[in-house]
């Protein structure tokens, strides 16, 4: 391998010929002297190179210097180094192109110390500042326009505490508590009980008025019509419904088990289905429905209360006695002041509606059957037990009190249902036992100076039948007759109207011709004038009357059954030809005028027929005092 020196500063660079030539092209390359085993020492002290190009690379221990241009990759190193910024110290930096920049800068604001804000331009918002208030401190406040504040305040009442001595035209209070003196210049007018208008009730009990057990309920549908909607089946889910006993109304009683489903008030009272067998039931002894949960609804605004009952003659009679009753459970938990009331139940039938004051606001027509989405017409026919009776219901007054425990001063008069004193002594006892106020007045006369009482002429007008009498409450102890004709424009009410319903207490078939009819129990008796022991009914009260039953033929033999007045006068004759079925269900009716002490009774004159008798009691003999 050659061996190269360092030329000297006399020597010439190194020269490619001396060591084999060049390689391809000319040029001096790594490969070339790798190839001739020529090793190129680094170059000692400073080198000079004149128009140089060197492929590969160069490594540099100490300066370099150039006085050319030096070229790397085709770059031009030393115009680039010339481009770039010289290392910025503190405080000598130079933007060469301040356009923007500038003005960006001389927008903004220097830096605001404590106590030196300097606004340059203060249009609006100087006038925003002078528009404010002070920082108003205790004591200090001042209002710059007080227009319509101090009449504002003129007119307000000062605080009233115990020192107040309160002067205004009327007061509405719940409650007025009087710790000391009352002293009343005018009248006190008190009526325990005055109607609310604004009565809302939340409750409906459906109960027979007279507390009886002994006969089952039997309840279709109830409705209760709001603003020509049904307000009971879209609450069915909150609704609070059972069977109970009215004596102890808190505890639901059990409802009937009917083919494996019970029968029990919510839902089947509110289901919108009125059919036949399909409604809320319960046994005796139970004479209670209570339905709570009700949305609060102001009485005023019902429409009309409508209640079906289980249809059929045998089941109809299970309504008599029954009674619908609104309450406001909030406020009377123990359901013991009611707010509305309907006429206690006289007839059995299929449909009972009760008006209410909203009636006359009803827009969706009638309906002259069973209906869910209408109210049924006001129609009663008294042929059949398939149709409707109408009512009004009755608005109740809640009870109120008037507690008086200290003096009280009244120049005028006091008014009162009732008035109970403290027991002052005898004091008591002395008022209690004085003779109202007599006044002077017609055939009466009052010494002015001696207060000695004087009459003259006769005792009061005789009263005749020339009088006309207008008095409050008429109260007999004996019978009432009326001439000509009773004109009543409020409600009768006759509770002790004679009337039964009985039944048989088991099955019994009749086929020994002639026999009397005899249905043994008795659902209900007013007056007492069905005999259960012999089957025949008594006339106490002269009248028309109604009479029904009902009874199964059997063995497909020609049926006769009558009516009987007083033994030999056949009224009603039922009738019942051979039929193809063994055993069908007949029912007949008759109508016939009573004189006092005259019977009527069923005779079985032909042919086999049937009882069903309790648990069922599907067979009946109803009568009842038409008028």
């Amino acid at each position: 391998m050659s061996i190269y020196n360092p030329p000297s500063k006399t020597q010439g660079i190194f020269n490619p010929s001396n060591y084999g030539g060049l390689g391809t092209g000319g040029e001096i390359t790594i490969d070339y002297l790798d190839a001739n085993y020529l090793s190129f020492p680094v170059a000692q002290g400073n080198t000079t190179l004149v128009g140089t190009s060197v492929f590969g690379n160069i490594t540099q221990q100490g300066n370099f210097s150039t006085t050319g241009e030096l070229i790397v990759n085709d770059v031009n190193v030393i115009t680039k180094i010339g481009t770039k910024q010289d290392t910025i110290g503190n405080d000598d930096l130079t933007i060469a192109n301040t356009s923007g920049l500038q003005s960006a800068l001389n927008g903004k604001q220097d830096t605001i110390g404590n106590d030196d804000l300097t606004i340059a331009f203060t249009s609006g918002l100087q006038s925003a500042l002078n528009g404010k208030q002070d920082t108003i401190g205790n004591d200090d406040l001042t209002i710059a326009n007080t227009s319509g504040l101090q009449t504002a305040l003129d007119a307000k009442q000062d605080e009233i505490d115990i020192n107040t001595n309160l002067s205004l035209n009327s007061i509405t209070l719940n409650d007025l508590i009087v710790n000391s003196n009352l002293n009343m210049d005018n009248e006190i007018t008190f009526q325990a009980g005055v109607f609310n208008e604004a009565s809302v009730f939340n409750t409906l009990v459906i109960r027979r008025f007279d507390e009886s057990t002994d006969v089952n309920l039997n309840l279709n549908e109830l409705q209760i019509w709001v603003n020509d909607v049904n307000i009971l089946p879209s609450n069915i889910s909150t609704l609070n419904a059972y069977f109970a006993n009215w004596s102890d109304k808190d505890t639901p009683l059990p409802a009937r088990t009917i083919e494996g489903v019970v029968r029990d008030v919510n839902p089947f009272l509110f289901d919108e289905t009125i059919l036949f067998a399909v409604e809320s039931s319960a046994e005796a002894p139970v004479n209670a429905v209570v339905i709570k949960n009700i949305p609060s609804t102001l009485v005023n605004d019902i429409q009309a209360v409508v209640l079906y009952h289980r249809g059929g003659d045998g089941n109809v009679p299970r309504a008599l006695g029954l009674t619908i009753e609104l309450y406001n459970s909030i406020d009377d938990p123990t359901l013991l002041s009611t707010l509305a009331t309907t006429p206690v139940i006289e007839r059995g039938v299929r449909r009972y509606r009760y008006n209410f004051p909203s009636i006359d606001t009803y827009t969706l027509g009638f309906s002259t059957g069973d209906s869910i989405t209408q109210i049924p017409a006001d129609f009663e026919d008294l042929t059949t037990t398939t149709t409707t009776i109408t009512e009004n219901a009755t608005k109740t007054k809640p009870i109120g009190e008037l507690n008086i425990n200290a003096k009280t001063s009244i120049t005028g008069g006091l008014t009162s249902d009732t008035i109970t004193l403290p027991t002052i002594g005898d004091v008591e006892s002395t008022i209690q036992g004085k003779q109202t106020k007599l006044t002077a007045g017609t055939n009466i006369s009052i010494d002015p100076l001696t207060n000695e009482i004087s009459a003259s002429g006769g005792g009061g007008t005789t009263i005749d039948n020339t009088t006309d009498l207008d008095v409050n409450t008429l109260t007999s102890v004996g019978n009432i007759s009326v001439g000509g004709n009773a004109s009543i424009t409020g409600n009768l009410t006759t509770p002790n109207r004679v009337r039964f319903s009985a039944y048989r207490s088991a099955t019994e078939l009749y086929n020994s011709p002639p026999s009397d009819v005899v249905y043994n129990i008795a659902s209900y008796n007013v007056g007492s004038a069905y005999n259960t022991t012999t089957g025949i009914f008594t006339a106490p009260i002269a009248g028309a009357y109604f009479f029904t039953a009902s009874f199964y033929s059997v063995n497909n033999t020609f049926h006769e059954v009558q009516f009987t007045k007083n033994e030999n006068v056949i009224v009603d004759v039922i009738r019942i030809g051979i039929t193809t079925f063994g055993v069908s269900k007949n029912n007949g009716v008759c109508q016939v005028y009573l004189a006092i002490g005259d019977t009527l009774k069923l005779e079985h004159t032909q042919g086999s027929i049937q009882l069903i008798g309790s648990p069922s009691a599907i067979n009946v003999f109803t009568g009842y005092l038409i008028g």
